[in-house]
């Protein structure tokens, strides 16, 4: 059986049909196809923040199973999805540890996030420390996390 090692990196403008094929797999927070044109993924990635991907690599090549975009100019993580092929292995933790680490960098003090409620998402930013500070007009719940807050 051929060993699998995983690769996290920075996110370009070229993956993004394979940051679409992860985005549309999964089951909670779905949104349908083409409402976020690619240049606004592009721009996010690129010039307002960052974003990052996790690939699985073995023998028979690599596939994009996570990534991760955040805004530089306000703290916000604009996203984080692991395909569902590949939850359980801790890619989502990952991402947000390195994408909170480099907003820190960048002289944030409060990151924000939004997700729907009840949702494996809520759950899973509860259990990293983000707090619920209310909710959104379109009913989703904002999420936010203070640096002070971290070890």
């Amino acid at each position: 059986m051929p060993t699998m090692k995983t690769l996290l990196r920075p996110a370009s403008a070229a993956d993004l049909p394979a940051i679409w094929a992860v985005r549309y797999a999964v089951t909670e927070n779905t949104i349908p196809r083409g409402i976020i044109p690619d240049e606004e993924v592009r721009q996010a990635i690129e010039e307002r923040g960052r974003g990052w991907v996790i690939e699985e690599v073995d023998a028979f090549g690599r596939r994009l199973v996570a990534f991760g975009i955040v805004h530089a100019d306000d703290g916000c993580v604009w996203a984080l999805f692991v395909h569902p092929q590949a939850h359980g292995r801790g890619y989502g933790r990952r991402l947000m540890a390195e994408m909170t680490g480099w907003l820190w960098e960048q002289g944030l003090q409060t990151l924000w996030l939004t997700t729907g409620a009840g949702t494996r998402a809520e759950a899973f930013y509860r259990r990293l420390g983000w707090r619920c500070s209310g909710s959104t007009p379109k009913g989703e719940l904002r999420f936010e996390l203070q640096r002070e807050a971290q070890p």
